[in-house]
């Protein structure tokens, strides 16, 4: 799977979101309109349906990450949408569904209180203080909640990065100051896809992930498993959109207790 498939539907939707009524729009709207049968538009389809050349087409392509438009409509599948959606059971009723995420998401959160201690929150606390260079890199499933925890580290005068659309288009650190890199990767497909960017990476490297997984010990200097229970397969796409966030609210909480603002430990 292509790395920035991970990051697509955050392009999408920025482009989306923007106020200019450019080309990239005009295609990101059609390619959103006709999500289901994105294999079969040809370049002349596109071309003709959004009003675009064939270069814009290719222009596009390149800011997302992609060679050419065959190359993206062929990664572009149902990998790139939240994890959940490709394995929910759309035959059940809304009185099921809703009662077992219920049940779920309680779960979910004594299964990350049980496992991840105050201790380990401080030490990624002073992680994250210590270096200069921090960035934070995860698939487009959980980067709302680490835009929130980006601009809770502002308000605390720490400055991190995130990287959240086309992969490739971010270097390496220069490597000329201390550098932080923080994957998170819920069920670990993230950070195997990752992990030729994250060789050439300097600095440590840490992993927050919902799985254990051996291969991992080598890769990174530090592992914060977030789950006890999680097995191979999240059907409800529940950890992402739970316990990611409850995880990152309790980091940032012990963060801005650990460092207050307006006081001489606060980092400028």
């Amino acid at each position: 799977m292509d790395l920035n498939n991970f990051g697509i539907m955050n392009s999408l939707m920025t482009i989306i979101s923007s106020r200019s009524d450019d080309n990239d729009k005009a295609i990101a709207q059609y390619m959103l309109t006709n999500v289901r049968r994105i294999d079969s538009i040809s370049v002349h389809e596109l071309s003709e349906e959004a009003f675009v050349s064939r270069s814009a087409i290719r222009r596009f392509c390149n800011r997302l990450g992609y060679s050419s438009w065959k190359s993206l409509k062929c990664n572009f599948n149902c990998n790139v949408f939240p994890s959940d959606l490709q394995y929910r059971d759309f035959t059940v009723t809304f009185d099921e569904y809703r009662r077992d995420l219920t049940n779920t998401i309680a779960e979910i959160l004594q299964d990350v209180d049980n496992t991840v201690s105050k201790a380990r929150l401080v030490f990624l606390s002073r992680l994250i203080h210590e270096h200069n260079d921090v960035i934070f890199a995860c698939p487009s499933n959980t980067a709302s909640s680490l835009l929130r925890f980006q601009q809770e580290m502002f308000y605390g005068g720490k400055c991190i990065r995130l990287m959240k659309d086309a992969y490739t288009r971010y270097p390496v650190s220069d490597g000329k100051r201390s550098t932080l890199t923080v994957c998170v990767s819920v069920m670990g497909g993230f950070a195997e896809a990752i992990e030729s960017w994250l060789q050439n990476q300097p600095g440590r490297k840490v992993l927050i992930t919902a799985r254990s997984n051996p291969a991992n010990i080598d890769r990174y200097n530090d592992l914060f498993i977030i789950s006890s229970t999680m097995q191979d397969r999240d059907t409800l796409g529940a950890y992402a959109k739970y316990a990611v966030p409850y995880f990152f609210d309790l980091l940032s909480a012990s963060y801005l207790l650990l460092y207050p603002v307006n006081t001489d430990s606060t980092q400028h």
